[in-house]
């Protein structure tokens, strides 16, 4: 036993009891913060907004070190777990910015800072959503989604010209009656993750919401992803409800982690089924005609340039190439990014840096948390906000095969909840310990 002096008065505190919550305003914005932030413009847009995650990324960065100042005397926060995920992602990190200072190319300058912002950016989500239950930065995150799927749906509708115009309706067999809003205000490929997110959070904790507002928020949920008419996010809807109601809710993880794996390579699982599927009548009018079809097999020429990339120059590839590189030089295609993260990361940052980095990002914390799951020494609260993090990832990762994502703050919070989760929990028989 100890004696802890707080505020002149003194109590007694067990050597394995964690300090209470401490209720304050950072917390606080954090949760402001998520409700923003599936509203926050994308980096790309063609205006100053461009600026705006950016700076949410400063000013998260601004209020993590702030919290941490605030409580010099507190442990530092990274418990065994997590720390040696982020070992990974900063050696990654560190290695592929001594490779970009090396070479000195300046375009690569801004994809070197973003990286560094996505980075910084986790940590800060890390040190302040772990001061509040996750569900609770999940609850908050939704409800951003939500206002995201109510906008889409009023763009859609509308005609409405927000950041940039709507595009023609998709014709998926059926002729769609709203206009394409994929991308208004977040990036294709972002989207797929806030509804793999949100309806996660749903799924798991449905209980929590109204029997009247269930009906309204699963509406929203879909309509918004409905009026995307992007392939990525219904792929990831899809994937995300299938998953949890056929392998994670009923605790399958020998088959969860196969899904996990499956997820970072669904790329080459879709090429795949394609070959037998492109022709059916349910798969046929999701591939298209004409540009929406160049498309869908865009991303497997991209991926094949990639491999050919990398083989050409093994030595090199070890240590990776910059953006402008690929843009120039692979096999004439014009594309300003890879359009999947997984092969992204190999190619910039290098295969080793790469590699490592996506280990600490996803799949170290993620077998980490099923083998926590598997153990059965957690109760009902501590599996079921495991749960919805594993579904959530799942359907982040079949996002990521088609979006780069190297600087993205809804990605840098699915990470910070996933280290957070993977923590060592206080067991149910904790309270028996001497």
């Amino acid at each position: 036993m100890v004696e802890i002096e707080r505020r002149g008065m003194l109590r007694t505190q067990r050597f394995d009891e964690k300090p209470p919550p401490r209720a304050g305003a950072m917390p606080m914005l954090l949760m402001g913060l998520l409700l923003l932030l599936p509203l926050v413009p994308r980096p790309t847009v063609a205006s100053p907004l461009r600026f705006a995650a950016p700076a949410v990324a400063a000013v998260l960065l601004l209020a993590a070190f702030a919290h941490v100042m605030s409580r010099p005397r507190a442990p530092w926060p990274m418990a065994k777990p997590p720390a040696l995920a982020a070992v990974f992602v900063l050696a990654g990190t560190t290695v592929y910015l001594f490779r970009v200072a090396f070479v000195g190319d300046p375009t690569e300058y801004p994809f070197a800072a973003s990286r560094v912002l996505m980075v910084a950016a986790i940590f800060a989500f890390f040190v302040l959503a772990r001061e509040r239950p996750v569900e609770t930065s999940f609850h908050w995150i939704t409800l951003g989604v939500l206002i995201l799927s109510a906008l889409a749906l009023y763009i859609g509708t509308t005609g409405t010209n927000f950041l940039e115009p709507p595009r023609p309706a998709r014709s998926f067999g059926v002729e769609l009656p709203v206009m394409k809003t994929a991308g208004v205000p977040r990036s294709y490929g972002e989207q797929g993750i806030f509804y793999a997110l949100a309806i996660s959070y749903f799924l798991g904790y449905r209980s929590r919401f109204p029997a009247w507002a269930q009906i309204p928020i699963v509406a929203l949920l879909l309509g918004g992803a409905i009026v995307s008419q992007s392939r990525n996010v219904y792929l990831a809807v899809v994937v995300v409800v299938a998953a949890w109601y056929l392998i994670v809710s009923p605790g399958r993880y020998l088959a969860l982690r196969v899904v996990v794996i499956a997820a970072s390579i669904a790329t080459f699982v879709v090429q795949f089924l394609l070959q037998f599927l492109a022709q059916t009548p349910v798969i046929a009018p999701l591939v298209g005609e004409g540009i929406y079809e160049r498309n869908v097999y865009r991303r497997f020429t991209l991926l094949d340039a990639a491999q050919s990339f990398v083989s050409e120059q093994p030595l090199r590839a070890l240590v990776g190439f910059d953006h402008h590189e690929w843009r120039t030089t692979t096999m004439g295609i014009e594309e300003v990014g890879l359009h999947n993260n997984f092969a992204a990361s190999l190619v910039h940052l290098g295969l080793v840096a790469g590699a490592i980095t996506l280990v600490g990002l996803f799949f170290l914390p993620a077998f980490r948390v099923i083998s926590q799951l598997e153990a059965g020494d957690l109760d009902d609260a501590q599996s079921r906000v495991r749960k919805v993090c594993l579904t959530a990832l799942v359907g982040a990762l079949i996002s990521l095969n088609f979006y780069e994502g190297f600087f993205s703050l809804v990605l840098a919070f699915l990470v910070a909840v996933l280290w957070i989760a993977s923590c060592s929990p206080q067991s149910k028989n904790a309270g028996q310990r001497r």
